[in-house]
């Protein structure tokens, strides 16, 4: 198995294994992993659109994030607000997301091994150690649903919900 095809595997399986919570909570998006605060799944979804957008997107390839509008309400830092009109609607973020993970595997089926091993086209100042090749950018990018997996896990057994297994 070639890096691109293992890394496509793991966008593919942090997707399978995100969508079932994330589609779950779309009826209390607003609930926070901890009943007076902690970040909400609305919040975290948005995230993960943006995120996935300006890693792979801007930082790899070089391309402008699409969602560049959205940054003062979902990049890295900032805080998740409990009123619902502040946000696009869920339903829209989710069907995005979902999209830019097929947008993701896109840009890697069009790199090469070789590719991945080349600088990306951004790099924050203080994070050349951070994202030293694409292939950094992407292993980051792919696991990025299993950092917040876990809080949307607490926030729907804080529901009372059962587990849910993809």
């Amino acid at each position: 198995m070639q890096a691109c095809e293992l890394l496509i595997r793991n966008v593919e399986l942090g997707t399978k294994l995100i969508r079932p919570l994330l589609e779950d909570l779309q009826d209390a998006p607003l609930e926070r992993t901890l009943s007076d605060r902690g970040n909400h799944a609305h919040w975290m979804l948005g995230h993960m659109l943006f995120s996935e957008a300006q890693m792979c997107r801007s930082f790899a390839m070089g391309q402008d994030n699409p969602y560049t509008e959205w940054s003062k309400l979902f990049k890295g830092g900032t805080e998740s607000d409990t009123d619902a009109a502040e946000y696009p609607p869920y339903p829209e973020l989710l069907g995005l997301f979902l999209s830019e993970r097929e947008n993701t595997i896109a840009i890697l089926q069009g790199l090469t091994d070789d590719d991945l091993g080349t600088q990306p086209a951004i790099i924050l100042p203080g994070y050349e150690d951070f994202f030293p090749n694409k292939a950094a950018v992407f292993i980051l990018n792919a696991n990025h649903p299993f950092m917040h997996y876990g809080q949307l896990a607490d926030i729907r057994r804080r529901l009372g919900r059962d587990i849910l297994m993809a």
